[in-house]
C-alpha cells in the first residue's frame, strides 16, 4: 500500500498513510486506566490526518474537477433568466454599442432602477468581446470568479487549517444549489466577481501579521466591491472595521491607520463618483441612495418579503446533508472522547476553539444579521457568509475524523470517511440534475427569436411582440441573437425594418 509507514516500530498495528495531507495516529493502548486525550495542533495540523492511503494531488485534482464541471457545464444554455442577468447583460450591450462604459443604460435610457455602479458590467463586456454576442459571453466570467473563490477556499483554508478541512469546505460550497445556480457561478450577474471581492478581501485581513498596512489593501478591494454591487458592501465594511479594532486596537496610533483607511477606500469611489456626476449630476445618486439603500432597508421592496428567520432557513437547506454530518461526526467524537477517559470537554477538535475559526464565525454572522435587519430580503444577499460558514464547516468535519482516529479507531473514522462520501454523492448528483434541468428550461418566446436571428437578413431589424409582452430576457435575447431593436416606446418611430412575431396561439 503506497505511502504506508509503521508508527512506533516495526511491530505497530496503525499504518500511516498521506491521504488528505494530514496525520493523525491512534493512541496505543499500553495504559492499565483510560487516559484523556488531549488533541494539541501536533495532532490536529494539516500533517495529521493520513488514514486515506490516496495520493493527496489526485484529491485535490478530483474536487477542481468537480468545482469546474458544477461551474462550466452546459453554461451556454440559451435560456437568459429575467431580472438582473438580464439587466445586467442589456447595459453591458448597449455600452458597446454606444461605446460609453460609465452611463449603464437599459433600452437606450438611463437606467435608475438598477442604480449600481459600473464595475459589474465589464466582465460582461469582456464576454461578449471573447464569445460573442451568446449566453456563454454573458456568464463566462460569472464562472471564472466563481471557481476562483472556490479555489481560493480551497488553499486558504488547506494552507491554516489541512487539506482535508480545505477539500470539504470547497466540496460543501461547490455543491450549494442555491450559491452556484441561483444569481451566482452560473448566472450572468454581479454576485461572482463582489464575492471575489468580498472574501478576498476578508481572508487578507485574516492573516498572521501585525501589520496595519494590509487593511489599506482590504479597504481598496472593499471599495471595488462597492462599484460592484453598491451598498450590498456596507456587511464588507462593517468585518473590516471590527477586524481593524480586534487587531490593531484604539490608540492614536490606530487613528491614523484608520483615517488612511478611510481615504484608500474612497479614492476609486470618489473618482468613478465624480465622473458619473458629470453625467447626469445627483439624479443617479438620489436614486441610489433613496431607493437602492433606504427604500430597500426600510421597505419590502418588489414583493422581496419574508420573515426574521429568512436567512438562517436558507443556510441550513443549503448545507442540510452536511451540517447533519458534520452534528453526527461531533457527537460521536465526543462520545470517544468521553468513553477514552475525558472528563473536561478536552475530547472536543481543537479547530473549534482556534481563534482563526472564530473569526470566520464573525465574518460569517455580519451579513446574516445586517440583511435580516433589512426589510426586503433576497437569497441572494447573504451569499457572502456562505465562504466562511463551508470553512467552519469543513475544518469542524475534518477535526471530528481526527478525533474518531484518536479514540475511537480506524474503523472508526474510515465509517466518517464513507459518510463524507455518500453525502458528497447525493450533493453532487442533485448538482447534475440541476444542471441538466437548467439546459433543458426554454422560453418559447426567445426560441422564436433566436430562430429569427439565424436569418441574416433579419438581423438588426425591429422586433414586434404580439400576443406576448417583452421581458427583460426577451430584451437581451432579442438583442444578442439577432441585433433586434424591440419595439416598446418611441423605438417604434425609427424602425425601417420590421418583423412581427405572433406569440397570440
Amino acid at each position: 500500500m503506497g505511502g504506508i509507514s509503521p508508527v512506533g516500530g516495526k511491530d505497530s498495528q496503525y499504518p500511516l498513510g498521506d491521504g488528505f495531507g494530514l496525520h493523525a495516529v491512534p493512541p496505543r493502548r499500553v495504559h492499565p486506566t483510560p487516559i484523556a486525550p488531549h488533541f494539541s495542533s501536533r495532532h490536529t495540523g494539516r500533517r495529521h490526518m493520513r488514514f486515506i492511503p490516496a495520493p493527496a494531488p489526485c484529491l485535490v485534482a478530483g474536487v477542481l474537477l468537480l468545482v469546474l464541471t458544477n461551474v462550466f457545464a452546459l453554461l451556454s444554455a440559451p435560456r437568459i433568466y429575467d431580472w438582473d442577468e438580464a439587466r445586467h447583460g442589456v447595459t453591458a450591450y448597449e455600452m458597446i454599442e454606444r461605446g460609453d462604459f460609465l452611463t449603464n443604460t437599459y433600452m437606450g435610457e438611463p437606467d435608475y432602477w438598477n442604480a449600481k455602479p459600473p464595475l459589474s458590467f465589464y466582465p460582461i463586456i469582456a464576454g461578449y468581446k471573447l464569445f460573442g454576442f451568446n449566453s456563454l459571453g454573458l456568464r463566462f466570467f460569472s464562472g471564472v470568479f466563481a471557481t476562483a473563490l472556490l479555489c481560493l477556499v480551497l488553499v486558504h483554508t488547506a494552507r491554516v487549517q489541512g487539506t482535508a478541512s480545505g477539500m470539504l469546505a470547497v466540496l460543501m460550497l461547490a455543491t450549494g444549489k442555491n450559491f452556484i445556480f441561483r444569481h451566482n457561478a452560473r448566472t450572468g450577474d454581479p454576485d461572482a466577481l463582489f464575492l471575489l471581492l468580498y472574501v478576498v478581501s476578508v481572508l487578507l485581513v485574516l492573516q498572521k501579521t501585525r501589520s496595519p498596512y494590509r487593511f489599506y489593501i482590504a479597504s481598496v478591494l472593499a471599495s471595488f466591491a462597492f462599484l460592484t454591487k453598491s451598498f450590498h458592501a456596507a456587511p464588507l465594511v462593517v468585518t473590516l472595521a471590527i477586524f481593524f479594532f480586534l487587531d490593531v486596537g484604539v490608540s492614536a496610533r490606530s487613528l491614523k491607520h484608520a483615517i488612511g483607511c478611510l481615504l484608500a477606500g474612497l479614492l476609486p469611489t470618489s473618482l468613478w463618483g465624480w465622473l458619473r456626476y458629470r453625467v447626469d449630476g445627483t439624479a443617479f445618486f438620489k436614486k441610489m441612495v433613496g431607493y437602492d439603500l433606504l427604500k430597500r432597508s426600510s421597505q419590502a421592496i418588489e414583493g422581496h418579503q419574508a420573515d426574521l428567520f429568512f436567512y438562517f432557513q436558507n443556510v441550513l437547506i443549503e448545507f442540510r446533508f452536511w451540517m447533519i454530518l458534520a452534528g453526527v461526526l461531533l457527537a460521536a467524537s465526543a462520545y470517544f472522547a468521553r468513553r477514552a477517559g475525558a472528563r473536561n470537554g478536552s475530547y472536543l477538535p481543537e479547530g473549534i476553539a482556534r481563534p482563526f475559526f472564530l473569526r470566520l464565525a464573525i465574518a460569517a454572522a455580519v451579513p446574516m444579521f445586517l440583511f435580516t435587519a433589512a426589510a426586503s430580503k433576497l437569497t441572494w444577499y447573504t451569499y457572502p457568509s456562505y465562504p466562511f460558514l463551508c470553512m467552519m464547516l469543513g475544518t469542524l468535519t475534518a477535526q471530528c475524523i481526527v478525533a474518531l482516529w484518536h479514540t475511537g479507531g480506524v474503523h472508526a473514522a474510515r465509517i466518517a470517511a464513507f459518510g463524507i462520501v455518500a453525502v458528497l454523492a447525493v450533493a453532487e448528483a442533485n448538482m447534475l440534475r440541476q444542471t441538466a434541468k437548467a439546459a433543458r428550461d426554454q422560453d418559447e418566446v426567445q426560441q422564436q427569436i433566436i430562430r429569427l436571428g439565424e436569418v441574416p437578413d433579419n438581423r438588426g431589424a425591429c422586433l414586434s411582440l404580439r400576443g406576448t409582452g417583452w421581458t427583460q430576457g426577451r430584451v437581451l435575447a432579442a438583442k444578442l441573437y439577432g441585433d433586434f431593436t424591440p419595439l416598446t416606446g418611441k423605438a417604434a418611430t425609427t424602425c425601417e425594418r420590421t418583423l412581427y412575431l405572433d406569440m397570440s396561439e
